[in-house]
């Protein structure tokens, strides 16, 4: 399927604007959660990528790193695309909880891998 949507001309920024509907609804089953980043945290347990929160460099920021990737090995090869459908995922359900932004989303790409920036609002 990824070879598939690489072929397309998919890029990461499709798969973002993709995921974010289903983190949206992810984001449904945790409305009565205390706060975003706990649910979030939740659901990235549920889902395998072992998060670890620290605290982020700005005010209300926290950084949720994760520990471990269920999708490792595809995203090694596709990273754009499965990077892309993660962010997506991520800010769409954060976006849908409504007390909290994603300031920053690191990939397998970046410097600084695999971790997303929540601020509180």
């Amino acid at each position: 399927v990824l070879r598939l949507a690489e072929r397309a001309g998919l890029n990461g920024a499709d798969a973002a604007e993709i995921a974010r509907a289903q983190g949206a609804a992810d984001a449904t089953s945790y409305r009565h959660a205390p706060s975003t980043l706990e649910a979030l945290v939740s659901e990235l347990d549920r889902l395998g990528f072992d998060p670890e929160v620290t605290e982020g460099s700005e005010p209300d920021e926290a950084v949720v790193g994760f520990c471990h990737c269920p999708f490792r090995d595809v995203a090694e090869r596709f990273p754009d695309l499965v990077c892309g459908l993660h962010r997506g995922l991520v800010e769409g359900f954060v976006d849908a909880m409504g007390d909290a932004s994603v300031t920053s989303f690191n990939t397998l790409v970046d410097r600084t891998p695999c971790r997303v920036a929540v601020t509180a609002r």
